[in-house]
């Protein structure tokens, strides 16, 4: 496997992906851009091809949009054929929806 390279790319260079079948509520966006605020861009784009397409992290690329970011970070998938970038994609934003937490975990991280 090779190692992951981070680029940055003007957040005008990058474009959604069209079939994204993911949804960005406007709630969801504000949570993001306050999480990018308290933390950090920590979490770099998956994008492919010439036109940037984002593969994963379009609710962060609205988000940096409101907090007016400039460049993002990004990791190319450019390795992988057509057939699975679009496999990916569904991958990638259906996984977290598998579970939900442990509750007791929960309250105690948030009580310290």
């Amino acid at each position: 496997m090779d190692e992951l390279k981070i680029e940055y790319i003007d957040i005008e260079k990058l474009n959604h992906y069209e079939n994204n079948s993911k949804i960005h509520t406007k709630e969801q966006i504000e949570h993001i851009v306050n999480s990018i605020r308290e933390f950090g861009f920590n979490d770099p784009l998956g994008i492919a091809g010439e036109d940037n397409i984002v593969l994963e992290g379009n609710g962060r690329v609205e988000a940096a949009k409101k907090l007016g970011l400039t460049k993002l970070p990004c990791v190319r998938l450019d390795h992988m054929s057509k057939e699975e970038l679009e496999a990916y994609v569904i991958a990638h934003n259906s996984t977290n929806l598998e579970t939900g937490f442990d509750s007791q975990m929960l309250l105690s991280e948030l009580d310290k």
